[in-house]
């Protein structure tokens, strides 16, 4: 999804810098430590 995102880059395509995390997803299922860590990396 990254590449996605980056893929992009003339000056009217924003570039997300936010990610807002509950905690629980959506549908209930809770994050693992792993894929928080993840989304902070990227």
């Amino acid at each position: 999804m990254l590449e996605v995102i980056a893929r992009r880059s003339d000056i009217h395509y924003p570039k997300p810098r936010v990610v807002t995390l509950t905690q629980s997803t959506e549908i209930g299922a809770v994050y693992r430590p792993e894929e928080v860590a993840a989304l902070a990396a990227a």
